[in-house]
């Protein structure tokens, strides 16, 4: 299982467990809008594999990699927020 932390435009954090257990509220798939953060942990098992399909292009110079100061706000819902963060 891979659990995504996400935190959107609107300053919202939420997480997401995928994996195939949908009786468990597992999701297959998830659909990320533009202006989300997100990081990705492995939960169970030795190795998982995630595919992206990006709509429109991906450009670099709009992607924003998160620094742990930004995230301060965030830190009391993330457990152990600073692994995440490479």
């Amino acid at each position: 299982m891979i659990r995504y932390h996400l935190i959107n435009e609107q300053g919202q954090y939420y997480q997401v467990e995928m994996g195939r257990n949908l009786k468990q509220g597992q999701q297959l798939q998830l659909m990320v809008e533009g202006g989300t953060w997100k990081a990705s942990e492995l939960i169970t098992g030795e190795l998982a594999l995630i595919s992206e399909v990006v709509i429109p292009e991906f450009r670099f110079e709009d992607m924003t990699l998160a620094k742990f100061d930004q995230l301060k706000p965030w830190e009391g819902e993330i457990a152990n927020l600073a692994r995440l963060i490479r």
